[in-house]
Parts: structure tokens; sequence; C-alpha cells
């Protein structure tokens, strides 16, 4: 049930972070990332997709291969689906 879960909310973060980035609402975009930063913080995937969109805001082109952030995390499935999430820490 898990990876099912985990699976459809990958997929869903993945389209919604590349939809953000196509239109340019880059602020959104790099929300979204930090917060699947907050149960994967050391997904390279993530990071990817933080650095792509950080260099957008700043005016950067982007990188050679093409991908839209998002891509590269959703891509990432197969070696998330072995790891387990971490509890986020209480927000007080």
């Amino acid at each position: 049930f898990r990876s099912e879960m985990e699976a459809q909310l990958i997929k869903l973060y993945s389209q919604q972070v590349s939809q953000y980035y196509q239109v340019r609402n880059y602020p959104m975009a790099m929300e979204l990332v930090k917060e699947m930063e907050v149960y994967y913080p050391n997904s390279t995937g993530l990071q990817q997709d933080q650095a792509r969109i950080q260099a957008a805001m700043n005016g950067g082109a982007p990188p050679p291969n093409g991908a839209n952030p998002g891509q590269l995390f959703h891509q990432q499935l197969q070696q998330l689906q072995q790891m387990v999430p971490q509890q986020p820490a209480p927000r007080y």
C-alpha cells in the first residue's frame, strides 16, 4: 500500500513541479521541492530539481539535457521505494 501511495505522490509531485516550471512559476515549484525534501532529505533528484529551479529564478539558461524539474525526481522512483521516508520534525 505504501509504495503504491508513494508512487502516486511522486507522480503528482513530478507533474505539478514540471507544470509550475513550464509556466515560470518558480516560487511555487521551489516550494514543492522543499516540501518533498522534508520527507526525502537526501534525494539527489530533488537537489537537482532545486538547482535547476534556482538557476531559472536567477535568469540562467536551462541545462542542456532539457529535463524539467520533477522528471529527475520521478526517475528515482525505484530507489525511493527502497528508502523509508523520514518523519518530518514537528513544526512549532
